[in-house]
């Protein structure tokens, strides 16, 4: 028997946030999940309109994978704390994927705050 194909989404947001590009992603990874993918959303740990508002760190939501990328309260509202956040989360990222290699995923998808 054959495994389930792996995708991991990397995107700053993801549900419960609110903010529109949360919501596309986090339908798109329901979807893929609902057609038989393996899928690990990681975004980070902070809600895009109130950084004082902090998501656990692991979950499991109907099906998908959400293991969240610890990061400061960096302002999103701020161009300083926009760019801070940007960085932070590319190099956790980054760390992520020189993690073992019978753990990486088979597609790797990511998306990016339009400005």
């Amino acid at each position: 028997m054959s495994r389930r194909p792996r995708i991991a989404v990397l995107y700053h947001f993801f549900h419960p946030d609110d903010v529109v590009s949360a919501r596309h992603l986090t339908l798109f990874c329901l979807g893929l999940e609902d057609r038989g993918w393996q899928v690990e959303a990681l975004p980070c740990n902070r809600s895009c309109r109130d950084d004082s508002v902090s998501y656990p760190l692991h979950e499991d939501w109907q099906g998908v994978s959400i293991r969240r990328v610890w990061r400061p309260a960096f302002r999103q509202a701020s161009g300083g704390g926009r760019i801070s956040n940007a960085l932070w989360m590319i190099a956790a990222w980054c760390g992520i994927a020189l993690r073992g290699r019978e753990r990486l995923p088979d597609v790797w998808s990511s998306g990016r705050t339009p400005y």
